[in-house]
């Protein structure tokens, strides 16, 4: 019993002996993290600073070699350098932590003992509506080759670059001290331009001053319809919306009765003012010219012009007739209808309702008639009291019949459109029983007391060939006497009319 005490105290005793701490030395080990960068650089020509950008982890020395001379072994971030001449260099920074880690950043540099290039730009010169020459000139390559030189515009940037604009450039060519000129092409007419040199060697671009230009544009001129026209003279106008650049020097009308494109081929006149270089002031934009010694019953072309330095600008050619002699005494309205319902004689213009169409008169002469289709259009005078004739009057007008009319048609009437206040016309119906033939009258009212469809007094003809044909229709009203002439010829007269006298309604 005693001996199993014993040898459980022995077991005992020796656990507790086990249990006892160790005496370890304490240590202490340093956290590093690795490092990394990279080299960026400014040179000011061959003296360049190098500079460690984008560094993470730790780092406690740098060692620095650039390409030539000796390395440089420091703490800092930046190190300046002066090389001994234009080079390309491998430029390293190797970057050192406490621990032991390293990293090597490298770089290659172009050092230059370059600078930017002296450029001047020229003056632009032989400016058009579309193009111009635009110049530049080198004077100093800056110690380096020039790579590229020339010019760059813009019409909407200010201060133009190779970046923002539009370059014409040379790589090629160059001498120092020279003009070289570039031709640009496809501009806008009537745009201001800015426009710079420009030269790139190895320090970079450089720049010459800004400078301006204004492209040209052509004037934009209207032939306008003649007026007060007679048997020798005529009123020729013209419209001037746009006198372009650079400024007018000279506007007027080409005419000529011989050649239908005047101005341009053929024998012509010229009616027209000398600016003298002052921009020209026209009320309404608007210039007549009364031309005279012309001949009677004679077709004449004419067209309006417009002179600047960009060029010569021209009107539409339109025509007009002069009148025949025998009627130009007494004569109180003349409507040509060569594209609106004008009175070349006076001022009691008409107007063309719904819009007829313009054709050609009866010599082929384009814009020279007007197309009625007999669909509610027509040619509408205002009322004026040189047209209330009432002892004598003579009507006298071109017509083409194209169809066959199943009513009576007043081809020309004096009329408010209200009852009864009809004076006069010209009207054409069909022949009963004859789809071909159709009769013409020229009729007058007399003794109606302004009643519709009462007093009318008329001379009339039977016309077989109406239709597809010109025809000259004049009706000749004089005391008791009505006739009607068709073609020249008289072919009815009646010369026993009521009164002398047609109603005033």
């Amino acid at each position: 019993m005693n001996l199993r005490l014993i040898a459980f105290f022995g077991i005992l005793c020796f656990s507790l002996w086990a249990c006892e701490g160790w005496d370890f030395e304490r240590k202490t080990f340093q956290s590093c993290a690795k490092p990394s960068a990279k080299i960026t650089f400014t040179a000011d020509k061959l003296t360049v600073n190098y500079k460690l950008v984008d560094i993470q982890g730790d780092f406690t020395t740098v060692s620095w070699s650039f390409g030539a001379g000796n390395p440089v072994t420091t703490s800092e971030r930046e190190q300046t350098f002066k090389y001994s001449e234009t080079g390309t260099y491998t430029v390293n920074a190797e970057l050192k932590n406490p621990c032991g880690d390293t990293y090597k950043a490298t770089l290659t540099a172009r050092i230059t003992n370059a600078t930017l290039a002296s450029v001047t730009t020229l003056e632009p010169s032989g400016v058009s509506s579309n193009s111009a020459l635009l110049g530049t000139k080198v004077t100093d390559a800056g110690n380096a080759t020039i790579s590229q030189y020339g010019v760059c515009y813009s019409n909407v940037v200010g201060v133009p670059d190779v970046d923002n604009s539009t370059p014409l450039s040379l790589k090629t060519g160059l001498v120092i001290g020279n003009t070289n000129v570039f031709q640009v092409t496809q501009l806008q007419p009537n745009t201001l331009y800015y426009v710079r040199a420009f030269a790139t060697n190895e320090a970079g671009t450089s720049y010459g001053v800004v400078r301006t230009f204004l492209t040209t544009s052509q004037p934009v001129v209207s032939t306008l319809a003649a007026t007060a026209i007679t048997g020798t003279s005529a009123v020729l106008s013209l419209s001037l919306t746009n006198p372009g650049t650079p400024v007018l020097t000279r506007y007027g009308i080409y005419l000529s009765s011989t050649s239908a494109d005047p101005g341009k081929t053929g024998s012509f006149q010229t009616f027209n003012t000398d600016t003298q270089g002052v921009a020209p002031s026209l009320p309404n934009n608007k210039a007549d010219f009364t031309v005279s010694s012309l001949q009677a019953n004679t077709l004449y072309y004419y067209r309006a012009f417009a002179i600047n330095a960009s060029g010569t600008a021209y009107g539409a050619v339109l025509s007009f007739n002069t009148l025949a002699s025998a009627v130009t005494s007494g004569l109180v309205a003349y409507y040509p209808l060569n594209g609106n319902a004008n009175d070349f004689v006076g001022a009691n213009h008409g107007k063309l309702v719904n819009q007829p169409p313009s054709t050609t008169d009866r010599k082929e002469v384009p814009n020279s008639a007007i197309f009625l289709d007999g669909d509610n259009d027509f040619v509408e005078i205002p009322d004026n009291p040189v047209l209330q004739f009432t002892t004598a009057m003579t009507i006298s007008f071109w017509v083409k019949p194209m169809g066959t009319v199943s009513q009576p048609i007043q081809l020309l009437v004096k009329s408010r459109y209200t009852g009864g206040d009809e004076q006069y016309g010209i009207s054409v119906r069909p022949l009963a029983g004859n789809s071909s033939s159709h009769v013409l009258n020229v009729d007058v009212k007399q003794n109606s007391n302004c009643i519709s469809g009462t007093g009318w007094e008329n001379a009339s003809n039977t016309v077989s060939q109406w239709l597809n044909n010109w025809h000259h229709v004049v009706g000749v009203y004089e005391g008791r006497s009505l006739k009607l002439y068709l073609d020249g010829k008289l072919v009815a007269s009646r010369d026993n009319l009521p009164v002398s006298k047609i109603d005033n309604c």
